[in-house]
């Protein structure tokens, strides 16, 4: 291969010219050859924790260019939120359920307890 910018011979792997110094693209294990990011874990994790983030995050990188990570960014936020609503449905219904039936258990009739359970 020879450089673009002196014209000098150069290894095929190299990332820069040994004679001129200029950046040739080459190399192997410095730079992306398919010019495609990967997902930060960090970003993952926060998109676990405060899904609105990672909806964030997502749009960014996909108007950035980067549709494969911000598409990870969104759907792990999507499947965030979804888990959280659910958890929180059922603590919600289950201690209201423990709730009422304690409270009518605690009353003195029998009848009481019917609207708890209907």
């Amino acid at each position: 291969m020879n450089c673009p910018n002196c014209g000098s011979e150069i290894s095929d792997l190299a990332v820069m010219c040994p004679k001129c110094g200029a950046s040739v693209g080459g190399g192997t294990g410095y730079s992306n050859e398919t010019g495609e990011e990967k997902a930060n874990i960090g970003f993952i994790v926060l998109a676990v924790l405060f899904p609105i983030v990672g909806i964030i995050l997502g749009i960014v990188e996909n108007s950035k260019g980067n549709k494969k990570v911000g598409k990870t960014y969104i759907i792990t936020a999507i499947i965030s939120w979804v888990v959280f609503g659910l958890l929180g449905c059922c603590m919600g219904f289950g201690f209201g359920l423990l709730g009422g039936i304690s409270e009518a258990a605690n009353s003195s009739s029998y009848y009481s307890m019917l609207p708890v359970l209907f």
